[in-house]
């Protein structure tokens, strides 16, 4: 179990590092040049273990009751705290701006362990199918020396991801001590002017302007850019600056059609919230010029909310009936969990009936099912018009699947109708388990306030329950 454990932890890191939307920092591989950020996942998971060790000396038997908790596991997959871990590390490790005290340190990880007790306490490990019949697992409110473990466990996993990043980051040589020269930002305007500033110093000036969002600089940036006798981090720091601060238009112009690789598809994939037409009109070109590319196309298109790129990407899982086992930067399984628009949700249906399939088998780790959570949260969340069409959404589902679930119970003469049986019944835990997830999920979205359940209360009284109570919403 504690391997299952740093497994989830090391592939929802991952997730947030390729996440675009919460990871605005360039950090990609390129060919031909240094392969520190290729190494992530493998440094990542060598820094989990090693933290994990520490907590096993300090915690003992409850370390080891903590990594077989299936609540936890359940919550780190479906819920988002990992992610804000990782957002938090990479925020508070900008060296530009006010690195946050011990105390506040504190606070935010005190935050994050009740919230995570919360969840154990309202959702518990879901229901669960035991031999074709619906068990609902215990929930209760941790104990406050739980609580304290829990709270270690988050400053581990949060430390495991800044021993990651202090290894993986090129490390810019020029003294700091320039940042408090009153004439810095004279300096940086003729420093960057120069061509033969050492890659390291150069990355020094270019992250400088970045954290003081400093906007004067956009053709040097893609000057830098484009120069293929650069560093790839250095390149990678310019394209970053260039998308934070220039118009998406004179990107599309002046950057997009001198890209290629890696590069070229994080750009687009960075811009993707702003549905520019040139981005589709670049993206097509790329496509035409290089073969191979069509998926590549296609995910991007879905991180614009583009209904033929949602299709082609369903009708190609279909074909298929399983989804590549590793995450990829860009992944077509975490870029559907980034739809967002109500109009997409008869395709969002098709992507259940999908997954429900008993020949379709899903990634163990952010997989679809963790992405039908979270774009169905993020819809529900958009307006009451696609808050009431998703809830009715999961109850046909539902609906559907109960009442297979009771056709199984009601014919079950052999051996098959037991399989049968049993098959129903996972399917229906999955959706119970789904819809409990998202119901958490959008009532920690609206702020509404959370409410302890019966033991005994179905997924259904569950979801029904928060979104039936107008004073749970804030629409």
């Amino acid at each position: 179990m504690e391997e299952q454990l740093i497994e989830i932890l090391v592939s929802a890191v991952c997730a947030a590092y390729y996440d675009t939307r919460k990871n605005e920092v360039c950090r990609i591989f390129i060919p031909g040049d240094s392969r520190r950020f290729d190494k992530f996942e493998k440094t990542l998971r060598r820094k989990m273990i090693a933290r994990w060790q520490e907590f096993l000396l300090k915690h003992g038997v409850e370390a080891v009751r903590l990594a077989e908790c299936d609540w936890l596991h359940r919550y780190l997959q479906y819920q988002d705290s990992v992610a804000d871990l990782y957002e938090y590390v990479q925020n508070s490790g900008n060296v530009w701006k006010k690195r946050l005290s011990g105390r506040e340190e504190s606070i935010f990880l005190q935050n994050m362990a009740a919230k995570a007790g919360r969840y154990g306490g309202e959702c518990g490990a879901g229901i669960l199918a035991v031999e074709g019949h619906l068990i609902f697992s215990e929930k209760r409110r941790l104990t406050k020396s739980k609580e304290n473990v829990i709270l270690d466990f988050y400053s581990i996993v949060l430390e495991g991801i800044r021993d990651t990043f202090e290894e993986i980051l090129p490390k810019a040589e020029t003294s700091c001590a320039e940042e408090q020269n009153e004439n810095a930002c004279a300096q940086v305007f003729n420093n960057l002017e120069q061509e033969n500033l050492g890659n390291e110093e150069l990355l020094w000036y270019i992250r400088y302007v970045i954290s003081h969002e400093l906007r004067d600089f956009g053709e040097q940036m893609v000057k830098i850019a484009k120069n293929g006798q650069r560093k790839a981090w250095v390149r990678q720091a310019a394209v970053e600056y260039v998308c934070r601060f220039m118009p998406v238009e004179e990107i599309c112009e002046k950057l997009l059609p001198d890209l290629h690789g890696k590069l070229f598809y994080w750009v687009v994939a960075r811009l993707a919230d702003t549905r520019e037409e040139g981005l589709k009109v670049q993206l097509k070109s790329y496509v035409e010029r290089y073969s191979g590319q069509e998926m590549m196309q296609d995910i991007c298109l879905v991180k614009m909310q583009d209904r033929e790129g949602v299709e082609r990407i369903r009708r190609y899982l279909e074909r298929r009936h399983y989804i590549p086992r590793k995450l990829e930067n860009l992944d077509l399984i975490t870029a559907l969990g980034e739809i967002r628009e109500a109009s997409l949700l008869d395709e969002v249906d098709r992507l259940i009936e999908l997954m429900m399939r008993d020949s379709f088998r899903d990634r163990k780790y952010n997989g679809l099912l963790v992405s039908l959570v979270r774009t169905l949260s993020t819809i529900a969340s958009s307006g009451e018009w696609a808050y009431v069409q998703v809830k009715e959404l999961l109850e046909r589902k539902e609906g559907d699947c109960w009442r297979r679930y009771q056709e199984c119970m009601e014919t079950i003469t052999d051996r098959a109708g037991e399989t049968a049986l049993k098959k129903s019944a996972q399917t229906l835990t999955v959706l119970l388990r789904m819809r409990e997830d998202i119901c958490w999920r959008i009532s920690d979205y609206r702020k509404s306030g959370y409410r302890i359940l019966p033991d005994n209360a179905s997924a259904i009284d569950a979801f029904s329950q928060v979104l039936a109570d107008e004073s749970h919403s804030p629409l």
